[in-house]
């Protein structure tokens, strides 16, 4: 068929190879137009993958930490904003890692919760259970003062 771009195009000497494009401008070696589809993809993630955050001296931020974070950034810390990905691109590995990093936060963030929330009905269970003994002493006064007020009036008739 005429195409004006050849399916296949390289600057060798330059290890940069185009399919379906010439246009193989930046530091990559493979330019794919109108993409890929593939069954895998494997990418070698650079630096360390974030199970560091388990680690006890990791210092996870408090919510109330993280809340002013994006109130005053509009994004979460650490992931590019849609400027910087609309200028940049995505870095599928770094972006996986940072992901990675935002599970495990968000599982230590419910772990927390659900540490509070036990606690919470533990405490609510106790004073469900001291509410209850007062209620019991004051029906006990309650019923003291009713028999006195009687004794009372007895003693007053007479």
């Amino acid at each position: 068929s005429l195409t004006t771009t050849p399916l296949i195009y390289g600057e060798f000497d330059q290890d940069k190879v185009g399919i379906n494009t010439t246009n193989l401008v930046g530091p990559y070696s493979l330019f794919v137009r109108d993409g890929i589809i593939t069954e895998k993809v494997v990418v070698e993630v650079e630096g360390e993958w974030p199970d560091y955050v388990f680690q006890p001296n990791y210092e996870l931020p408090s919510l109330t930490e993280l809340a002013d974070y994006i109130q005053a950034h509009k994004h979460l810390p650490e992931i590019p904003t849609a400027e910087e990905i609309e200028k940049d691109g995505l870095n599928i590995g770094e972006m996986e890692a940072l992901m990675m990093k935002k599970i495990e936060e968000l599982t230590l963030y419910a772990i927390e919760q659900e540490r509070e929330k036990e606690a919470l009905k533990v405490g609510f269970e106790r004073l469900q259970r001291e509410n209850k003994e007062k209620d019991s002493k004051i029906d006990n006064l309650q019923s003291r003062l009713d028999k006195l007020e009687k004794m009372i009036e007895t003693l007053i008739k007479e």
